[in-house]
C-alpha cells in the first residue's frame, strides 16, 4: 500500500460522510492520523481496517478494488 497519507477531504469523499464525523472516527480511535505537522492526515490502512470493519463483504469480494482506490487517492 501506499504511504502517502490521506487529508480529511479525501477520508470525507472515501466514507461518504462530513467532516465532523471523520474527526469523531478520530477521537474515538477507529482511525488513525500520522503524527505531522500541518494538517492532519489519515492512514490509508486505517481507512481500509475502518471499512473492512464496518462492512466486511466489502473487503472479501472487493479488497483489490479498494486497495487501489484508497492508494490512488493519497
Amino acid at each position: 500500500m501506499n504511504d502517502n497519507p490521506l487529508s480529511v477531504d479525501q477520508v470525507m469523499a472515501i466514507l461518504n460522510c462530513s467532516r465532523s464525523y471523520v474527526y469523531k472516527l478520530l477521537r474515538n480511535g477507529h482511525l488513525e492520523y500520522c503524527d505531522a505537522t500541518g494538517p492532519m492526515k489519515v492512514t490509508a490502512k486505517s481507512v481500509l481496517s475502518y471499512m473492512g470493519k464496518r462492512y466486511p463483504f466489502l473487503l472479501k469480494n472487493c479488497y483489490s478494488a479498494l486497495h487501489y482506490h484508497v492508494s490512488k487517492a493519497a
